[in-house]
């Protein structure tokens, strides 16, 4: 018997989150997820910008084979969180590597054209040079370099 795949989502009850953790499931894999709310099958209740607490729930999940980091704050200030966009997105970023870098082999993050300053719809290269023109941007970017310097063995980021 083969056995399934195991994915982990970081925002699973998010937009992207939820449209990639349909995808999964019915191309056969084990979705798990982790997400700030609505906790029920294979998805656990964390806030991933506390540490301690995403620590703790790690001893919970199975063996996972790849995390698919989509977790983030897009637009003004977090509810969740009285720090800037930029910091509060960097600070989930870095307890996922923390908690998963040296147990889990590979990370699929999702970042964002705003890396590059693009607000229209345009094709990009990877070649071009960074240019954030906003909070967001910015969050996004600082992930971007804190992943690069992780002790993920595999990464993508997107």
């Amino acid at each position: 018997m083969v056995q399934k795949k195991r994915v982990l989502i970081t925002g699973i009850n998010g937009f992207i989150g939820s449209s990639i953790h349909s995808f999964l499931e019915q191309s056969g894999y084990e979705v798990w997820g982790l997400a700030r709310n609505k906790e029920h099958k294979n998805i656990i209740k964390v806030d991933l910008a506390d540490y301690e607490q995403l620590k703790k729930i790690s001893n919970k999940l199975p063996k996972i084979d790849v995390i698919i980091h989509t977790a983030a704050w897009a637009h003004g200030q977090s509810k969740y969180s009285k720090l800037p966009i930029e910091d509060y997105n960097l600070r989930i970023t870095k307890n996922i590597i923390g908690t998963f870098g040296k147990i889990i082999d590979n990370l699929i993050f999702l970042s964002s054209v705003a890396v590059y300053g693009i607000k229209k719809k345009e094709t990009i290269s990877t070649k071009e040079n960074t240019d954030p023109k906003t909070k967001y941007g910015l969050s996004k970017l600082l992930c971007e370099k804190a992943i690069m310097e992780s002790e993920f063995r595999n990464f993508s980021i997107l």
